[in-house]
């Protein structure tokens, strides 16, 4: 019998997490044969359709992308997944501090599982709960789309990505009172100096430096990751805008740019487009800027479909794209704290950045470090061990 599937959505910018899940269910279906739907928990009848497709007990499990409905519960308040015996996975590629709730539950049936290694340490050091945790590996399989050629695409440079200034987190941390904010900001400038840190430790280390448990001020603690991981990767994504705006050619899309002073600016702003959409703008683009989330194995994936559309790419670094992404013609990899824009200006008027574009070591080297068909069957042997899990720690609680 084939294994039945669904996966949870709900509102998400750019209707990014509604892309993810449909992928996600398109991916069971077509690797394992599974009857794989979604359901849209924003409609007026998602959550009744849910409970009524659950309660007919034959679905093997559901998911959600950063855990997107693992803390669902029913009219008494106790968790759904319990009370319907149904596995959930969580499959997580953001940080535990951009929505903690998320990572931990009372549901013995609700596992978390992580895309990153970065991501997984946080969870093992600082994320206490009694439920499977597991890695996952990330994996793409790409289709190779070689589109416009090079010189006729109508787009120079491309960035999407939504902005927020940074100002807005810098101002809150600014409120919080000495010596723990020194510290936070001494955390905060050893991050923006090694790309290859771990956050949560560096914030623990600031709270005991100041003489607090970060254990005994849990909601502090969680709440200065959040900000602190936004303000990096605000920080990140405005100071790239702040150097396309003056490239001829740019082209930055998304929504949150109002706060970026455009005087003299060359780049063209336009408003945020469906993540679905977005994708076409890639094959149309020259050269894909990219900034990404702070960690040290993060993979983003403009960076993985600019160089399967033979764009050249520019993206910010980390050990990941150090180790696996090293002597690629067609990626220019640059770190935070240099003074990147001359290279990268180097790199976009190289006059061979056509003959790079071609090149197929890029799109290859995506297949070797990221290609595979290694984690559907991991998930969905994890799946089968949520159940057992549950009823044992159920039956024998200590």
């Amino acid at each position: 019998m084939p294994a039945k599937i669904i996966g949870l959505t709900y509102v998400h910018e750019n209707q990014a997490l509604a892309m993810a899940t449909q992928c996600w269910c398109e991916r069971f279906q077509r690797e394992t044969g599974a009857d794989a739907i979604v359901i849209d928990l924003k409609a007026i009848d998602g959550m009744q359709r849910l409970q009524t497709t659950l309660a007919k007990g034959d679905i093997d499990f559901c998911f959600g992308v950063q855990g997107v409905g693992s803390r669902l519960t029913i009219d008494s308040g106790e968790s759904l997944w319990t009370h319907y015996q149904t596995p959930f996975l969580g499959f997580h590629y953001d940080s535990p501090s951009c929505n903690i709730y998320n990572h931990f539950c009372d549901s013995l049936y609700v596992a978390n599982l992580y895309g990153f290694g970065c991501l997984f340490e946080i969870q093992q050091g600082y994320v206490k709960n009694a439920q499977i945790n597991e890695r996952i590996p990330y994996e793409v399989d790409p289709a190779e789309r070689r589109g416009i050629p090079f010189k006729d695409r109508p787009i120079r440079m491309s960035f999407l990505k939504s902005g927020k200034s940074p100002s807005t987190y810098a101002d809150y941390l600014n409120q919080i009172k000495p010596p723990l904010r020194e510290a936070l900001w001494a955390a905060i400038e050893k991050a923006e100096k090694n790309e290859n840190l771990l956050l949560c430790e560096l914030i623990s280390n600031a709270f005991k430096a100041c003489g607090f448990d970060p254990t005994q001020h849990w909601a502090e603690f969680w709440g200065f990751a959040d900000w602190i991981d936004n303000y990096i990767r605000s920080k990140r994504a405005a100071d790239m805008v702040n150097w396309l705006k003056f490239q001829d050619g740019a082209v930055i899309i998304g929504e949150g740019w109002d706060f970026i002073d455009k005087t003299g600016a060359k780049a063209i702003f336009k408003r945020g487009i469906p993540a679905e959409e977005g994708i076409s703008v890639y094959a149309q683009s020259q050269f894909v800027f990219n900034t990404s989330p702070y960690g040290s194995d993060i993979i983003h994936e403009r960076v993985i479909i600019g160089l399967s559309d033979y764009c050249c790419v520019v993206s910010d670094t980390n050990a990941w794209w150090d180790e696996h992404f090293a002597n690629v013609p067609a990626l220019y990899r640059f770190r935070w704290g240099t003074d990147y824009g001359p290279k990268i200006l180097e790199f976009i008027n190289d006059p061979t950045a056509a003959d790079k574009a071609q090149t197929t070591i890029g799109f290859h080297r995506i297949r070797e470090t990221l290609g595979g068909h290694k984690q559907i069957p991991q998930i969905m042997k994890i799946a089968k061990k949520v159940r057992p899990f549950a009823q044992q720690k159920s039956a024998n609680p200590k």
